[in-house]
């Protein structure tokens, strides 16, 4: 399993469609379908109910689905602080005004 699933798994829940979470996705629908039974096979449990229009989780879905978007947005703030680490607080940042600028107060 990678992060790469958790994303796909999350949007089919949110949209309730593969067809939409392919096209959010940008990828096919038959390959979203197919990462997904590849999930629900390693992990051997079903975690959608396909058998209406409109996808269901499952019992044990639901509860992947809590975990799923807490890791989700667990590494998305590690790589947010990644960036802010390597990328924000480097250099120094200087502030000027011009010389009119200045309030004279009584």
């Amino acid at each position: 399993m990678d992060i790469r699933e958790l994303k796909y798994f999350i949007e089919i829940v949110k949209k309730k469609n593969f067809t939409l979470a392919a096209k959010n996705l940008h990828i096919s629908q038959p390959a979203l379908s197919k990462t997904m039974k590849n999930l629900e096979s390693e992990l051997e449990v079903q975690l959608l109910d396909r058998s209406d229009k409109e996808i269901k989780l499952t019992e044990i879905g639901q509860l992947f689905f809590v975990q799923a978007e807490a890791v989700l947005n667990a590494f998305d703030s590690l790589k947010a602080s990644l960036y802010d680490q390597s990328k924000l607080n480097k250099g120094e940042v200087i502030v000027g005004l011009p010389s009119g600028a200045i309030l004279e107060q009584d």
